[in-house]
């Protein structure tokens, strides 16, 4: 009797976690949809030159917004995942937008076949949890879709992922 309760704690528990992931996550959704970045938002490559982002995003664009605060294996998880969905693609319509370069190396990045960039802050509420997220731009910076995952989530990543290519192919 006493396992059948600790099981059932443990089931508890978690879902437990997951609604409340939910609920943060629509609460940021309907925070961040329709926010439009400024046209003036400046991003610096791996090279040091600086671009405005409005010319970098040229049409619905997946950005991740790596956050170096955030665990290290957990944002490898995603980036491996981000760079084996997308493959095929050529150019990725990704961009990976790290909210500092000092704490990483640089050639950590090299790794992977998307775009990366640095910025210290974006105006979008997802910034004040200190964790890496995913949002899509419109090609003129307005925020379609924002979501946060745990490593553990990789079903609802994937069915993101897959709403990305099938809302672009839609728009593009």
């Amino acid at each position: 009797m006493r396992f059948v309760f600790e099981e059932n704690r443990e089931k508890y528990s978690l879902m437990q976690k997951q609604v409340n992931l939910y609920k943060n996550n629509y609460s940021f959704q309907l925070l961040s949809k329709g926010l439009k970045l400024s046209d003036t938002l400046k991003v610096k490559s791996i090279n040091n030159k600086e671009f405005f982002l409005k010319d970098i995003v040229k049409e619905p664009t997946l950005i991740f917004r790596l956050n170096i605060l955030d665990c290290n294996q957990c944002n490898q998880h995603f980036l491996f995942l981000l760079d084996s969905v997308f493959s095929n693609n050529n150019p990725k319509p990704i961009i990976l937008l790290v909210n500092s370069e000092n704490q990483m190396g640089k050639s950590e990045y090299n790794d992977f076949s998307f775009d990366v960039f640095f910025l210290n802050h974006i105006p979008l509420p997802h910034e004040q949890l200190n964790i890496s997220y995913f949002f899509i731009l419109d090609k003129n910076l307005v925020c379609i879709e924002s979501v946060f995952f745990e490593t553990d989530m990789n079903n609802l990543l994937f069915t993101f992922l897959k709403y990305f290519i099938y809302m672009r192919n839609r728009l593009y």
